[in-house]
């Protein structure tokens, strides 16, 4: 496509289509103008800056590319490419651009050099819904108002999808706030190198010299995002429980809104629960999961196996119906064969410890539908 001062000067576009598996290519001309500000968020919800295409004329010319992608090659996405964008008729836009409900951090414990819990109290605008959430759903925030807009960039080979950041990221619940109008809740967040969002709120944690592992860091002035919405299929319902949930690392993350909820159902919650953890960090997962697990009802039978190279661990007091086993080692395929093939299957974590787990399952006969995932890249 011609350059936007291009198309500000002519008012005129090219385009080039191409379909590497077929060959074929459209060429396309038209009228175009560029929108900035309001004229584009009225065209397209959250993105101030579009262009808009009349198209006059197309020639399409079957077989013109000389190369192929090869059959049964994945596409790979480049990673300069944005994040999809729905024009505001679209389906997918609705409740997206919304902003009934802004999310205020007040407060944050860190409970290590790298992860912290963040407390958000909500901030609802008069006559606004209820901002339901379910044990184990994400919460989509947006951070443009407090970071703002990336600096323009043509390229960056360092952190490519950085052009297109929009500030907006998704993270898993860990409190709960089950048949109620949520107004806090807690993520855990672990800093990413380069990061934009958690480098910037670790940053801001960091000017907190006096802060020490455990203690409650009060953020004067308060962090606020506005709350995009809440998402996600991967939550516990409120039958009775015979579930396993699989872990790896901050995966523990929807298990922990989810303890916490049965810790407040009390002796209505019921049911058996195998929660098998891989974890570098064993002290802390243990450290998060520990006030829920104090509080369940002894109406909820809980076995938790942890795979650890780590080899000195407080376990803490269990209740007589809570078991930890401990393997030194990974998880590996042959576990999961004494594993009751009637439980419904949660896995949360890396994309590759979720196919490996969901594999080995699958492997000793563990359905597709039984399984259940939600992953973070």
């Amino acid at each position: 496509m011609s350059t936007l001062g291009n198309i500000e000067t002519s008012g005129v576009v090219g385009l080039t289509i191409v379909s590497f598996t077929t060959g074929d290519i459209l060429y396309l001309t038209g009228t175009a103008k560029n929108l900035v500000g309001p004229l584009a968020l009225e065209i397209m919800t959250r993105h101030a800056a579009i262009t808009t295409v009349n198209v006059t004329g197309f020639v399409f010319v079957r077989d013109a590319l000389p190369v192929r992608q090869q059959d049964g090659t994945p596409v790979e996405r480049s990673p300069y490419s944005p994040k999809i964008k729905y024009l505001v008729e679209e389906t997918g836009a609705k409740g997206l651009d919304s902003k009934e409900h802004k999310a205020k951090l007040r407060e944050v414990v860190q409970v290590s050099s790298d992860l912290a819990v963040f407390k958000f109290q909500v901030i609802s605008k008069p006559g606004a819904g209820d901002l339901r959430i379910r044990p184990g759903q994400a919460i989509v925030l947006d951070f443009m108002n407090w970071i703002g807009p990336p600096q323009y960039q043509h390229m960056k080979d360092t952190a490519p999808s950085s052009i297109n950041d929009d500030r907006v990221r998704t993270w898993t619940v860990s409190s709960a706030h089950e048949e109620r109008n949520a107004t806090w809740f807690e993520l855990i967040m672990r800093e990413m190198k380069g990061g934009a969002v958690t480098g910037a709120l670790f940053d801001r944690l960091r000017k907190y010299r006096s802060t020490r592992l455990g203690q409650r860091i009060v953020f004067d002035p308060p962090v606020v995002a506005d709350i995009v919405g809440v998402t996600g299929d991967f939550f516990m319902d409120n039958d009775k429980l015979d579930a396993l949930w699989v872990a790896g690392g901050i995966g523990i993350t929807p298990f922990l809104a989810m303890l916490r909820a049965l810790a407040e159902r009390g002796s209505a919650a019921e049911g058996d629960v195998m929660l098998v953890l891989a974890t570098r960090e064993p002290s802390i997962m243990l450290y998060m999961m520990r006030p829920s697990l104090e509080r369940i009802a002894s109406t909820v039978r809980i076995n938790i196996t942890i795979f650890t190279h780590d080899s000195e661990f407080d376990y803490g007091n269990l209740k007589s119906n809570q078991n930890i086993c401990v393997h030194r080692d990974r998880v590996v395929p042959d576990f999961w064969r004494d594993i009751p093939r009637g439980k419904d299957v949660f896995i949360c974590g890396p994309s590759a410890f979720g196919d490996s787990v969901a594999d080995g399952l699958r492997a000793v006969g563990f359905s597709p539908s039984q399984i259940h995932r939600e992953g973070f890249y």
